[in-house]
């Protein structure tokens, strides 16, 4: 739905204000969020992103992604690492996350702390991108549990007999 303001009075050449419902920015919460128990401490988080996306609150979204992050990092580190920095230099020297990994995570991070500490106004694709990086950090730990929890349900492939004994049963 569209709402368009305008008023002659106020201004006859002006330009009109458009609001959009939803807004642009807002998203479906993803379904695997709230299917893991084990992701209970990010839920309450997401639920106020995905709130403030749905009002067109962008630095709100933007704040609570970093959240996200800093709790993901501590999680991942088993510990409070004390600062961002130091959490994610934790985790690629422990090789829990790969160079690319590590600047995917810092740019949301980054972007997140500009809405928190200088105002920042991101713009809908950069609020998107943000939220698309945070969701592939959590949706990774419910992907491992359930890449465990499949290869222990997969069948494994028998042994091959060796080329010698093939080769003694052609003679």
């Amino acid at each position: 739905m569209t709402r368009v303001n305008w008023c002659s009075e106020d201004d006859p050449w002006g330009q009109s204000d458009t609001d959009y419902f939803p807004p642009r920015v807002s998203r479906q919460k993803p379904a695997w969020l709230t299917q893991h128990p084990e992701l209970n401490d990010y839920i309450q988080l997401f639920e106020e992103i995905y709130t403030a996306l749905h009002a067109d609150s962008r630095r709100l979204a933007m704040m609570g992604a970093r959240a996200v992050i800093d709790l993901a990092v501590a999680r991942m580190l088993g510990n409070d690492p004390g600062n961002f920095a130091a959490g994610m230099n934790g985790l690629v020297t422990a090789k829990r996350l790969t160079q690319e990994e590590r600047e995917l995570i810092d740019a949301a991070f980054d972007a997140g702390s500009a809405a928190m500490h200088r105002g920042h106004q991101p713009a809908v694709d950069d609020v998107n991108t943000a939220i698309d990086i945070v969701e592939r950090v959590i949706h990774a730990e419910v992907l491992k549990k359930k890449a465990k929890a499949l290869a222990a349900a997969t069948p494994k492939r028998p042994p091959r007999e060796t080329k010698t004994k093939e080769k003694k049963d052609a003679k």
